[in-house]
């Protein structure tokens, strides 16, 4: 196992509102210099652990993107058959700060185009948890599907959580919804 380096994700900031407030235009120096500060300052920090030299450090495709993409880490492609369950490793693990989780969402081109998602829907990494983390794919299609080194097979989101205490009660409030399910129709 490679020495574990140090990374930093960063989640970005809306830039439009130093524009108004500056009285300059986004790409003047004064207001670059401003945004770069704030960025670098009132960021997220994560840290990332690579637990292979070759493994890839998730990245935001772009500037808008809610989620950052995670790696397939592979020495070879692996080819998912039809109805087929498999769980990737992605050659890192992340250091979540406390009262926050790691959602691990399912890219919309796999599951769109290739009918290959999440097994659960939305997988959580606890903040304690310091494991490598894995993504656990299914195939849903009737065709084979091959994963290559590399290749962006699921996204992360940083979520803020509560935790809760639960008060044990005789009965719950009523409340104008009468059930689950589709109670509210489709349209």
């Amino acid at each position: 196992m490679a020495e574990g380096v140090r990374f930093e994700l960063t989640v970005a900031i809306n830039h439009a509102g130093f524009q108004d407030r500056y009285h300059k235009p986004l790409g003047h120096p004064s207001t670059c210099a401003i945004i770069s500060y704030l960025r670098y300052n009132l960021s997220m920090r994560m840290k990332i652990f690579k637990f292979y030299e070759d493994s890839i450090i998730p990245q935001y495709q772009t500037a808008g993107a809610a989620g950052f993409d995670f790696c397939a880490h592979l020495t070879e492609p692996y080819t998912m058959q039809p109805g087929e369950i498999h769980a990737f490793d992605t050659g890192v693990g992340v250091e979540i700060p406390a009262g926050y989780e790691l959602q691990i969402r399912s890219r919309s081109g796999l599951a769109y185009k290739h009918h290959v998602s999440l097994l659960n829907g939305i997988g959580t990494i606890d903040s304690d948890y310091r494991g490598e983390m894995r993504v656990l794919l299914k195939n849903h299609s009737d065709k084979e599907f091959t994963v290559e080194p590399g290749m962006r097979i699921a996204q992360g989101v940083v979520a803020k959580y509560e935790h809760v205490e639960f008060e044990e009660v005789a009965e719950l409030s009523e409340s104008e919804r009468s059930g689950g399910f589709g109670s509210t129709g489709l349209k």
